[in-house]
């Protein structure tokens, strides 16, 4: 294991090294790839490889590599949009915990009841906080359907009874 862990990160460097010396004989390799735009994918490269090192060989790895991933990722629809107003994504970050821990415990063999708990209270979190903060003007909506549910479960469950 340990050796494909080395072998795959050499790989890997030695492909990014190739670009960059090509980039310097060959100046319009460069202007292909708009580094003030994609500059996030560097970012996603890295968690990438500690994705890959948690496949491969330690699964803790997982739980930086899905950081490091996600807040790329957040980066790149900001750098992509331009809309870095949109500050309630950072509250996804929690869900990138939670699914780095979910990823190590299937991983290490433990199967969903490992790490579920732990996970799910991190992603419940941090999915209830950028949905309230996302959609924050829409909560009489949220009130409205509760309603409804409770009311249609009732009336449901009357029709049960009298049968």
């Amino acid at each position: 294991m340990q050796k494909q862990g080395s072998i795959i990160s050499g790989s890997i460097l030695i492909l990014v090294g190739l670009f960059f010396l090509a980039a310097q004989f060959f100046p319009n390799l460069a202007t292909l790839i708009n580094f003030d735009v994609l500059w996030p994918f560097l970012v996603i490269g890295v968690g990438a490889i500690f994705l890959l090192g948690g496949l491969v060989n330690t699964p803790p790895l997982f739980i930086p590599g899905s950081i490091i991933s996600g807040v790329g990722l957040i980066l790149l629809y900001q750098n992509l949009t331009g809309n870095w107003h949109h500050w309630q994504l950072w509250l996804l970050v929690n869900v990138f915990i939670g699914v780095g821990i979910l990823l190590t415990s299937l991983r290490e063999g433990k199967g969903l009841s490992g790490g579920m708990p732990a996970a799910g209270i991190l992603i419940g979190i941090g999915l209830v906080l950028f949905f309230a903060f996302t959609f924050a003007d829409l909560w009489p909506v949220a009130l409205i359907l509760i309603g409804l549910f409770f009311l249609v479960r009732n009336l449901g469950g009357r029709r049960k009874q009298r049968l």
